[in-house]
């Protein structure tokens, strides 16, 4: 039976970081404040996720949307920020994105506000509580849920932008479970690098319009991260492997 010990943990550490994060946030939206913040809040996802895929007595709704509804705020802020730093790197005009950037700063408050954060730490602290009570809660339905999810992937071949979008989420999933049994990650965050930052210039040139430069970039970018998808894939489908023997 996978123990629950090392999600119960992680959540704790996490919640901590999104407690100090979320503040820090709300009195400085810098570009690196809100993806730290985004990338905690895709820890916690991850993890809940896990543990509602394992068992049946275990849902966090209320928590999964209130953390939705940040992640989606923090997110656009995000794409801003990243888009006017590409921009200055292609020499193109940004008038049109630093006004919406304003814009979404403005509606991020909301959902960053104190009273907000508050209420998201009660529902995650009350959540870690459920986790801990429930004695006979086995982690590996869900770890098979997400090899099942990610083996697929393994025989896909010349894959369209809205896969690689979805293989970029997929990964992300895969990254911060595997982190909360302590499991190396290196080859799947390098192709999550690289979809990642395919990712960055898709969202640029849906701002600005189509550019040769940013579009040979995007290319290079997909390549890299179409020869990066199996290796990642056969790493982390191990990984996962690994974490269910250890425990039978």
């Amino acid at each position: 039976m996978l123990k629950k010990n090392a999600i119960v943990d992680y959540l704790k550490r996490q919640a901590q970081m999104f407690d100090y994060q979320a503040r820090r946030v709300y009195r400085d939206t810098s570009i690196k404040n809100v993806h730290e913040l985004r990338v905690t809040i895709r820890r916690i996802r991850a993890a809940l996720w896990l543990v509602e895929h394992s068992s049946r007595h275990h849902t966090f709704k209320k928590l999964r949307v209130s953390l939705r509804k940040l992640g989606q705020a923090l997110g656009e802020c995000r794409e801003l920020d990243v888009a006017i730093q590409d921009a200055g790197q292609y020499h193109l005009k940004v008038g049109k994105i630093k006004a919406e950037r304003k814009t979404a700063r403005r509606k991020l408050l909301v959902p960053i506000n104190p009273k907000n954060i508050k209420k998201i730490l009660e529902q995650l602290e009350s959540a870690v509580r459920k986790v801990q009570k429930y004695p006979e809660l086995d982690l590996t339905p869900g770890i098979i849920r997400l090899r099942s999810n990610l083996s697929p992937w393994m025989s896909k071949n010349n894959l369209s932008d809205q896969e690689l979008h979805t293989l970029r989420i997929l990964a992300k999933k895969n990254r911060y479970i595997l982190e909360a049994f302590k499991t190396p990650t290196q080859p799947l965050r390098k192709l999550q690098g690289f979809l990642g930052r395919g990712h960055d210039l898709t969202v640029l040139q849906d701002y600005l319009g189509k550019n040769f430069k940013v579009q040979l970039n995007l290319f290079m970018q997909n390549r890299k991260a179409k020869r990066a998808i199996k290796p990642a894939l056969q790493f982390t489908l191990k990984q996962l492997d690994t974490i269910i023997e250890s425990e039978s």
